[in-house]
């Protein structure tokens, strides 16, 4: 048994230990921003995730590197779909239905398709032939989440230049 522990701990080394440490304490600072969410924490939490990135690259944390580099593709990804939902609700609210029907679908398509890519380059999906969405060397593909993007973000500075529309309160029995 005394040796069995001997060699666990001549493997163990600090920077396994900080590296460690330093995840969990990423991880756990991540979950309680995602509470209060607002533009302001929004950049001071990726300028702060930038920062340990770049920390953890020049003390040569792997675990730490590989999961903020993992995180910031599926963050990206999910910050681009989220956009284009919000674009359509917006637009919901606006009675404009065939531009929401539009943002929803560029969003769909995108989410969908950069989470079968990525199901595919993990191993959990079996191999469809789709690219990673403006990331992939597929000269069709670019163009088209492109030309996607181009309406979309037409519509976003049309939308965000008008004000909301007051919602329509139901006529109540008595006023008859």
């Amino acid at each position: 048994m005394p040796q069995l522990l001997e060699s666990i701990l001549d493997q163990v080394r600090l920077t396994s230990v900080l590296d460690i440490g330093i995840t969990a304490v990423l991880i756990y600072w991540l979950f309680s921003l995602i509470r209060g969410t607002s533009a302001v924490r929004l950049v001071i939490g990726v300028s702060v995730l930038f920062a340990v990135y770049f920390a953890a690259r020049l003390l040569n944390l792997p675990l730490l590197t590989q999961i903020l580099e993992t995180g910031a593709v599926v963050g990206l990804f999910a910050l681009v779909s989220w956009r284009a939902f919000a674009i359509g609700r917006r637009c919901v609210d606006l009675r404009r239905l065939f531009s929401a029907y539009c943002a929803f679908g560029v969003g769909l398509w995108i989410s969908l398709q950069s989470f079968v890519s990525m199901g595919v380059n993990l191993g959990v999906l079996p191999t469809k032939g789709l690219t990673l969405p403006l990331v992939s060397s597929g000269g069709s593909s670019v163009l088209m989440t492109c030309a996607a993007f181009g309406p979309r973000s037409s519509r976003s500075r049309s939308i965000s230049t008008q004000p909301r529309p007051v919602p329509l309160t139901p006529i109540s029995d008595s006023t008859f």
